[in-house]
């Protein structure tokens, strides 16, 4: 840039006599602008093709929200979100097309199934703070295709800042 001659002054009046001053600026690589940090897809167009291996790979102990993409399918397993996992947030495509399932018994029983605790038996188990779920259905299959218990549940949370947006819980006991 130049400062041309007499452009500035000092306290006295004196005019200055101006300069040039040429510089480059380092090359440097500019981030690529995410909507989410991580896309789970069953058809291996994301980076996950779990729901498990997105929660599991997400960063712990955050701070603002780690926001996971779902595309549509029907997702089976147990899924657990640890405590030195906050502001986890997961966002389904749509909210019929998304479905967080599995099928796991608690409480007592006399028909000879395993059964589990319910912070091991429900579906979606949220041990986290600050977790936000939209578009999706959590489903314990055991309890809402065969309406049998004694629970059979599809989210169990334990811990406060945990909000929903049009989601839908398919289970037995929720």
């Amino acid at each position: 840039f130049t400062v041309p001659a007499g452009a500035l002054t000092d306290m006295s009046g004196n005019p200055y006599a101006g300069t040039t001053i040429t510089f480059t600026t380092a090359s440097r690589s500019q981030p690529t602008r995410k909507l989410f940090d991580a896309v789970v897809a069953k058809d291996g167009s994301g980076d996950y093709t779990s729901v498990i291996d997105a929660i599991a790979a997400a960063p712990t102990s955050r701070t603002t929200p780690w926001v996971i993409f779902i595309k549509n399918g029907k997702y089976t397993g147990h899924h657990d979100i640890p405590t030195n996992k906050p502001f986890i947030h997961l966002i389904g495509q749509s909210r019929n097309g998304v479905i967080i399932s599995d099928n796991r018994l608690s409480g007592a029983n006399n028909i000879g199934a395993t059964v589990y605790h319910v912070s091991q038996g429900a579906t979606m188990v949220v041990n986290s703070r600050d977790c936000y779920f939209e578009n999706i259905i959590f489903e314990n299959s055991y309890g809402f295709e065969t309406q049998a218990g004694p629970q059979a549940l599809a989210l169990y949370t334990t811990t406060d800042k945990f909000a929903m947006n049009n989601c839908y819980l398919r289970s037995y006991q929720d």
